[in-house]
């Protein structure tokens, strides 16, 4: 959460989505007016339109994967959701 909230902070024309398995994400983000969490299941796939986002920011997860589901799965699907021409960065 803390990385959502510090971009919402710096660009607050942006929409950030904050995407975690747990709930384990502030349920109060009503200081910060352009930021929405989710409880998701990446593997399942993500609950948002095809070509939705200008940048994916991903951390902490690939280790957590199998890589059947990160090849089959999860990769397909942030391509998926991701605008021609995105940004996909990915931290490990």
């Amino acid at each position: 959460g803390s990385w959502v909230f510090d971009n919402a902070s710096s660009y607050p024309n942006s929409t950030f989505h904050g995407v975690d398995i747990a709930e384990m994400y502030p349920k109060d983000t009503s200081a910060y007016p352009n930021v929405k969490f989710s409880q998701v299941n990446i593997v399942n796939g993500l609950p948002f339109e095809s070509n939705s986002f200008d940048f994916i920011h991903l951390r902490f997860l690939v280790q957590y994967l199998t890589e059947d589901e990160w090849d089959n799965k999860v990769l397909k699907e942030l391509i998926r959701v991701l605008k021609p021409g995105g940004y996909l960065e990915i931290m490990v």
